[in-house]
């Protein structure tokens, strides 16, 4: 006989051999002489196995009752389980008896939830008698009931005294049953293997049926084990059952689990197809499929299944979590937010992909977005505030986490919890390394923050982010602070600047115009900021000054000048909030979708995008200049190939020094879409047309193109790919969720 032990709280043994219905008295009584034993069963196992099971306790003093269900899914509800009970307190079981389950996973799932219910209570023995039972639900103390709502809504965790596995009763099993254990075994090799498909797939099945269960039963331990609630581990033996469970309810539970579950995984693992290792888990899955004549699809696609499993019990908040398959051996716990696609997971997010749209229009209502720029400014101040700030509302996109990252590096105590983050406190430190990533902000911020603190610095990121230079901030802060280079990453600043006065160029770059008055913040020092050139996005310098005035600064403009003078309060508490992100609700303006906004006094040069956009109902071509709002360039190109006749975004100058060449990506988008543009100087020129799908682009590696490109397909006539599609991540982590809320169609193709 084999015995396996179950090393839960308390432990228990698995036993597996032919012929042991003969001995489950004897095995009984060697746990415990029960005085009653109540024996339920299922109308067709009643037939076949009850006598043999209550003969078996004949010379011992055991009181039997017995009670038997109409078989089948449909009877594991709540109405049987009421019999259940109304059995259990007719034949006066009590604590000290014992209930013993004799049948399929229904049944031991039922009963089991009876037993661990009844009187708070009652020592409970699962014999199975179907493969699937054998190898995977009698095991590990998972009882539940279906509802309306869905399978196994209503359950609890209770171990048995002991599971008996007489495999002599696999032999009166139909084809359908075996094939039903046959999905989970199928389960148990795409999660650790051992040898389980070889023994699926060569030789006759019942010629090692009491290893594979062994095997089963023993990786089902390792997972269990350590995870008795199912918080962690555990959840990975749900692989396949997210999608298996939708299947079985929409088919009214006459499709079998373990073929719901096969389609299930078959389906999880296209989803995240396109390496070698996914390719090995669908051959395999195929050949057992084939082999036991089991399906490996369903009348209704992975997409459409997975609009259903809402209800599903791995759910927390707006999010779910499912088994993703890497490969034979490995599969981990991810979490995808409810309406996005299946293979969107928070992993997924942080790698990179492809995405494939079917034309749509968009329509509908979502949370408009909070604005990265307003963020960057609120962290900054609020860290330095000498009280204790809670700032709401904040997406950690990859520019906001770098801001965090280098308020944390210079000394800033906060704590993330889920979208707020609270300051209490600043222990400044002397050196920092800052990785500021793709984030011009925060590279263009802290260079004088870190020369106002003096705080010897090195930055570090994307080789584009340096490639712009930084010769103004040089010139304006070179004579008491020392720059390794001026253009280039790394940099490496050493120095104080603690002069009362500064000047700098303000027709490159408001950032570091911005990055000097929050210095002076964080310093604490009074500083006048004297300007040469025109200010260029001088909305942005406004939004800084509005920001130091909410956290007691005063600030005197005169013509070409700013005085920052500080005022901090000790002590006191600040509750804050990001305005709406002007530059990407500018997406879904052009997109179609007008959110609604509160009346705000934001100081977004964006805001503008609401005027652009009604100016754009009359449907005739206008120019545009861009000069003060060049992120809107992009989305503004889609806009005008709408219109008819020929537009032109002017002075487009600063796109070329974006993430990318904006002004060259834009023209090529637009030109692949069919639409007629050229650049012109500094200038775009745009002709509207009809725009065309079947075509393939690229992110150009920079957020704003990946989003302008996937608002555009909402306007062509075919599917549309849009390539390394992750790069959104940078300003709107949730651009693509929030697509398909508004009714975008997407796959997420070519993971990698």
């Amino acid at each position: 006989m084999r015995v396996i032990k179950i090393n839960t709280n308390p432990t228990y043994n698995v036993l597996v051999r032919d012929g042991l219905l003969n001995e489950v008295g004897s095995l009984v009584n060697q746990i415990k002489s029960y005085d009653r034993i109540a024996v339920i069963t299922d109308s067709l196992v009643e037939k076949l196995y009850l006598d043999k099971v209550v003969t078996s306790f004949k010379g011992y003093s055991n009181q039997i009752f017995t009670y038997s269900f109409p078989n089948g899914e449909s009877s594991k509800c709540l109405a049987e389980l009421s019999k259940i009970y109304d059995f259990l307190a007719e034949s006066q079981i009590t604590r000290t008896d014992l209930v013993i389950a004799l049948g399929g996973g229904v049944c031991g799932d039922m009963v089991g939830f009876a037993a661990s219910s009844y009187l708070r209570g009652v020592d409970f023995i699962n014999i199975p008698t179907t493969l699937l039972s054998m190898v995977d639900s009698s095991v590990g103390g998972k009882t539940a009931v279906n509802i309306t709502a869905g399978k196994n809504q209503v359950g609890s965790f209770y171990q048995p005294k002991v599971v008996i596995c007489d495999t002599n009763v696999l032999a009166t099993l139909s084809d359908d049953l075996i094939a039903d254990g046959i999905g989970e075994i199928a389960k148990y090799g795409v999660l650790e293997d051992k040898g389980l498909f070889d023994l699926l797939l060569k030789g006759k099945l019942f010629d090692n049926i009491s290893e594979i269960i062994e095997i089963c039963v023993r990786i089902k331990d390792e997972y269990v084990s350590g995870d008795v609630f199912d918080k962690g581990k555990r959840q990975l033996l749900n692989l396949g059952h997210t999608l298996g469970h939708v299947i079985e309810k929409d088919s009214k539970y006459t499709l079998a689990h373990g073929k719901a579950v096969l389609i299930g995984m078959f389906y999880i693992a296209q989803k995240f197809a396109g390496s070698s290792e996914i390719d090995l888990i669908l051959q395999k899955i195929k050949a057992v499929a084939k082999k036991y004549n089991m399906p490996i699809d369903y009348k209704l696609s992975a997409d459409e299944l997975w609009a259903s499993a809402g209800n599903d019990k791995k759910r927390h908040g707006d999010y779910l979590t499912i088994a993703r398959p890497y490969a034979i051996g490995d599969c981990r716990l991810e979490n995808v937010k409810l309406g996005a696609p299946i293979n969107l997971t928070e992993s997924v997010k942080e790698s990179k992909f492809d995405i494939e749209i079917i034309p749509s229009k968009l329509s509908g209502s979502i949370c408009p977005p909070p604005s990265k720029s307003h963020l960057h400014r609120l962290l900054i101040m609020s860290a330095f505030c000498g009280g204790q700030a809670v700032v709401s509302n904040v997406v950690l996109s990859n520019d906001i986490k770098a801001t965090l990252n280098a308020l944390k590096n210079i000394g800033a105590d906060f704590v993330i919890n889920k979208n707020n983050v609270t300051f209490s406190g600043f222990n400044l430190k002397n050196n920092a390394v800052i990785d500021c990533g793709e984030c011009g902000s925060t590279f263009r911020f802290f260079i004088p923050i870190c020369a106002m603190l003096g705080i010897k610095t090195q930055f570090i990121g994307s080789e584009r982010l340096g490639e712009r230079g930084y010769e103004d901030i040089i010139t304006a802060m070179g004579s008491k602070v020392k720059f390794d280079k001026t253009s280039g990453l790394p940099l490496n600043i050493n120095g104080n600047y603690d002069m009362d006065e500064i000047t700098i160029n303000g027709n490159m770059s408001s950032q570091f115009v911005s990055g000097i008055m929050l210095g002076a913040y964080a310093s604490n020092k009074k500083i006048s900021i004297n300007l040469t050139g025109q200010l260029v996005s001088r909305g942005y310098v406004d939004m800084t000054i509005q920001t130091l005035k909410q956290f007691g600064c005063k600030v005197v403009e005169e013509k070409n000048s700013f005085a920052i003078i500080p005022k901090k309060i000790d002590g006191k508490q600040y509750d804050l909030m990001p305005e709406v992100d002007y530059s990407n609700l500018a997406f879904w303006e052009v997109g179609g979708v007008h959110l609604p906004i509160a009346q705000d006094n934001s100081k977004q040069g964006d805001k503008i995008v609401l005027e652009i956009v009604k100016k754009a109902e009359h449907g005739l071509a206008f120019d545009i200049d861009i000069s003060n709002i060049p992120d809107l360039a992009p989305i503004f190109g889609v806009l005008l190939a709408k219109l008819k006749g020929t537009s032109t975004l002017k002075n487009c100058a600063r796109l070329r020094i974006k993430e990318c060449d904006r002004l060259a990506a834009t023209c090529e988008i637009l030109n692949a879409f069919g639409i007629k543009a050229s650049i012109v100087g500094d200038d775009l020129v745009v002709v509207g047309g009809t725009v065309k799908g079947r075509v393939i682009v690229d992110s150009y590696g920079d957020h704003r193109m990946a989003m302008t490109a996937a608002i555009l397909a909402t306007f062509a006539d075919g599917k549309v790919t849009v390539k390394n599609a992750q790069v959104v991540k940078k300003s709107y982590p949730d651009f693509w969720e929030d697509y398909v809320t508004l009714g975008g169609v997407i796959n997420v193709v070519n993971i990698r």
